[in-house]
């Protein structure tokens, strides 16, 4: 007597295979393409920190030197035409002084003659400094900064209180 097939013996038809393989196709692609905008928005994320990081660094930098400034020469104290260059002197810089300088997308730091771009990526301005010439002698930065998502920001910082700064 022959054995009775029963269906659940009988294994996957190649419908059921191919129905299977399509799902799990559609799935891998779902998580690959999730992945892929999960990766790109850390990406994103991360070149807007870099960028924010780097403003903060120039930022601090920049108060501490000015804040040790004997004498500004650049900008002249409300002057009305906008600045790309802020050049002053401190004790431990003599002569020709330290030079903050917005040159095409790029902030360069000269001092005895040796420049060094500080930070790049800025956005267009003609305004980045300007002294005030308020109750204190005051140095107003505002620097626009492009981040590599397309967002721009802007790095202000305000020195004031320096009654010694005067014209190189």
């Amino acid at each position: 007597m022959p054995a009775v097939s029963n269906r659940r013996d009988r294994g996957v038809t190649l419908v059921e295979l191919m129905i299977s393989m399509a799902l799990m196709g559609l799935v891998v692609a779902i998580v690959a393409a999730t992945l892929g905008l999960a990766q790109r928005t850390t990406n994103r994320i991360e070149s807007s920190s870099n960028a924010i990081d780097a403003a903060r660094l120039v930022s601090a930098t920049l108060d501490r030197e000015l804040r040790s400034a004997v004498c500004i020469k650049e900008p002249v104290p409300n002057q009305p035409a906008p600045r790309n260059v802020l050049t002053f002197q401190t004790v431990a810089s003599p002569g020709a002084g330290i030079t903050y300088e917005i040159v095409g997308d790029t902030v360069t730091r000269t001092e005895n003659g040796i420049s060094r771009t500080v930070i790049d990526n800025v956005g267009s301005t003609t305004t980045a400094f300007a002294q005030l010439m308020t109750p204190l002698r005051t140095v107003v930065v505002d620097i626009p900064i492009q981040s590599a998502n397309g967002g721009e920001f802007h790095m202000q910082t305000t020195v004031a209180g320096r009654n010694a700064w005067g014209q190189c």
